[in-house]
């Protein structure tokens, strides 16, 4: 590293390590390799530097999206569904890069229905169009497939659903979400009805030999308008004092920190989501002398708005609350 900054006189914000071995709290000791390679070392050496270590296979699959067509060498370009592939197609023309979002969201629905009476699958009658014309394209859509009165919306929401589906089973696959999956957002609920039919759950464990995983996994949809609510908000706030068993809040110990770097660090720890800051205060007596006192306290206390959490090891703190 040290001869790659020398040959390199460029200034270093953020290093990342790909290292062929397993990473466990930012450290790897590489079973070909005869050396350690530690995040905290590599950031000690680098001066107002953050770097982190990752596996080697990690770090390619966060490059494979950059990849150019000249980047591979196709072994088996694999078999799609033919709708898929022709939906796939469909939004390449008219948006180039397609992600998810051009599929499973409001506007998505609406692409699908596209897709399908472009292809002729069927024909749009008049009223259909004023109404899309006129108000929200992918609740007209999704109202005259769930009153009947639309085949073709219908067939465009069922193929919504399958896709839907199947991405979320494909998410709970990649993150072996055992204990369960939550749908939420704001279609999920409006269209209910459809997502209790069959084609939601067969598209979401349609995986091959690892369908007995995504069978035995729960599936639920967040029906609570409000689920989104900030924390502190009274939705989100126990009653009376009571602590709600269920949820489970983050809060930093500042024994941990780096007190060259407190600030930095209490900035980082509020982006990353803590809810509040522990604060271990010490008198030397109840415990041996080490202490946080209260310059501590109230340099935390100018330098956040989140709640601090004291925990007094001191001999009659009564005097001092």
């Amino acid at each position: 590293m040290q001869q790659f900054l020398a040959a390199h006189a460029l200034p270093v914000d953020v290093a990342g390590f790909g290292v062929a071995g397993p990473v466990r709290n930012g450290r790897s000791e590489a079973v070909n390799l005869a050396w350690a390679v530690d995040a905290r070392e590599l950031a000690r050496a680098l001066p107002h530097s953050a770097a982190s270590v990752l596996n080697d296979l990690e770090a390619h699959a966060y490059g494979i999206s950059l990849l150019a067509p000249e980047d591979v060498v196709a072994l088996n370009p694999g078999a799609a569904d033919a709708v898929q592939g022709e939906l796939l197609s469909f939004l390449r023309r008219d948006f180039g890069h397609v992600t998810w979002e051009r599929v499973l969201s409001g506007p998505g629905l609406h692409n699908t229905y596209r897709l399908l009476r472009d292809t002729g699958l069927d024909e749009e009658p008049d009223w259909l169009t004023r109404e899309m014309r006129q108000g929200n394209p992918a609740a007209v859509i999704s109202q005259a497939a769930l009153a009947g009165t639309s085949a073709l919306c219908r067939q465009a929401l069922d193929l919504f659903v399958a896709l839907y589906g199947a991405e979320a089973g494909k998410l709970a696959l990649k993150l072996m979400a055992t204990g369960g999956v939550y749908v939420g957002g704001g279609i999920a609920p409006k269209i209910i009805r459809t997502l209790t039919e069959p084609t939601f759950m067969a598209a979401f464990v349609a995986k091959g030999r690892l369908t007995p995983v995504l069978e035995a996994i729960p599936v639920r949809v967040i029906m609570h308008e409000q689920v989104a609510l900030p924390r502190g908000s009274p939705r989100s706030r126990p009653h009376d004092g009571e602590r709600d068993p269920h949820m489970v809040t983050f809060a930093p110990s500042i024994l941990a920190a780096d007190f060259w770097r407190l600030g930095e660090q209490v900035k980082a720890a509020e982006a990353a989501g803590a809810d509040r800051f522990h604060i271990d205060v010490m008198d030397g007596r109840f415990l041996p002398n080490l202490s946080l006192g209260l310059p501590i306290v109230e340099a935390m206390w100018r330098g956040t708005a989140l709640p601090l959490e004291l925990h007094l090891m001191i001999q009659a703190p009564e005097r001092d609350v």
